[in-house]
């Protein structure tokens, strides 16, 4: 009897040890849980950051502004710890890195120099301390620190997408802008009979570029692809894709003044939260780029060769839809190709070329 009394105390024992055991394994694991559930929040708050504010750095420090104000944004609408808590400011670290030739940084930074020139890239780095309950047996502390990062950047592409039917004319050869002034207004579509001072853009009001478009043929207006107005109407309009050409590539053109299609610009920049605002500086902060435009740029002295894409700003309505036959079709020009869901120009000047976004490991 004294034998059998002595096996179930230890068995008592045993059953409690291991009570113990298990409840405390059930606690590392609730804990692990909580903590492997914040870092994929804190991920996808840092992919996400990283890829918008991207977009906004335009080798300007205003982009560099408006990149962390939309991490800001994005820092207060992506909520932790099962959406009950807010990122603070001090929690998020931004950095900006430089890219010289399209690769990778070469050095990053939290406060870039003014210009930010090539400073193409944001890493975004989240760091919370979580609140735990049973990891304070093994560590001592009551919180345990999670961090993540991501990179995005402006990344050189041949082959954008996303392009209009028009293709304006470059004035030189010379990357990234190729003879073009930001703010200026070039021709999209070219009035039948362009004469300086009358019916030009005044960023093609000169004798040169009359000329220079005439070597394209009386029937060519600065269209192309399609020869179809109801197709270049929904390219404009409803995005439809459009014939893709790289660099050096030779563009076919397409003949007519297509004046229908003044009407599908129309409905475009209807469809922009601000249709109004007479200039590119005064709307970027205010549209959503249903008014910003690429197009690739061309010589009509090389058989129309493509020597690199622009990003336009399409004018109030009222530009287009009571233009003519003998009228032009003017934006205004912002910059050197520019990534996907930018309102801006791109923030490499040596690039040249249409960029796109992607992050970057």
């Amino acid at each position: 009897m004294r034998k059998g009394r002595k096996q179930s105390g230890f068995v008592l024992i045993t059953i409690a040890i291991s009570a113990v055991m298990l409840f405390g394994a059930c606690g590392l694991v609730v804990d692990l849980g909580r903590l492997y559930v914040v870092r994929n929040e804190l991920q996808v708050f840092a992919d996400s950051a990283a890829l918008v504010a991207a977009t906004r750095l335009n080798g300007e420090t205003g982009g560099i502004t408006r990149a962390k104000n939309e991490i800001a944004t994005m820092r207060n609408a992506n909520r932790w710890h099962l959406g009950t808590q807010t990122l603070t400011a001090d929690a998020v670290t931004i950095e900006f890195g430089r890219s010289l030739n399209g690769g990778p940084p070469d050095s990053w930074t939290t406060i870039p120099p003014d210009p930010p020139l090539n400073y193409s890239f944001v890493r975004v780095t989240p760091r919370v301390a979580v609140p735990v309950h049973f990891m304070p047996i093994l560590t001592g502390s009551l919180t345990n620190n999670v961090s993540t990062a991501a990179t995005a950047g402006q990344v050189a592409s041949e082959s954008p997408t996303g392009m209009f039917p028009f293709t304006p004319v470059a004035h030189n050869r010379v990357a990234p802008d190729f003879g073009m002034e930001a703010g200026k207004q070039y021709t999209l579509r070219w009035a039948s009979s362009p004469k300086v001072g009358q019916n030009t853009c005044n960023g093609d009001d000169a004798q040169q570029w009359i000329n220079l478009q005439a070597q394209r043929g009386s029937s060519n207006r600065g269209f192309y692809g399609s020869t179809a107005a109801s197709d270049v109407w929904n390219q404009v309009a409803n995005d439809k894709p459009v014939e893709a050409y790289r660099i050096g590539d030779h563009v076919n053109l397409s003949g007519g003044a297509m004046t229908t299609v003044n009407e599908a610009l129309v409905q475009r920049i209807g469809s922009d939260p601000d249709p109004f605002s007479p200039t590119f500086n005064v709307y970027r902060d205010r549209g959503r780029n249903r008014r910003i435009i690429t197009a690739p740029l061309t010589d009509p002295a090389a058989n129309n060769e493509v020597v690199g894409f622009g990003r336009f700003f399409l004018l109030p309505a009222r530009h287009y839809d009571r233009a003519g036959g003998n009228d032009p079709w003017c934006a205004e020009y912002i910059g050197a190709g520019a990534p996907e869901g930018s309102d801006s120009k791109g923030a490499s000047p040596s690039a040249g070329m249409f960029t796109k976004v992607r992050l970057w490991h």
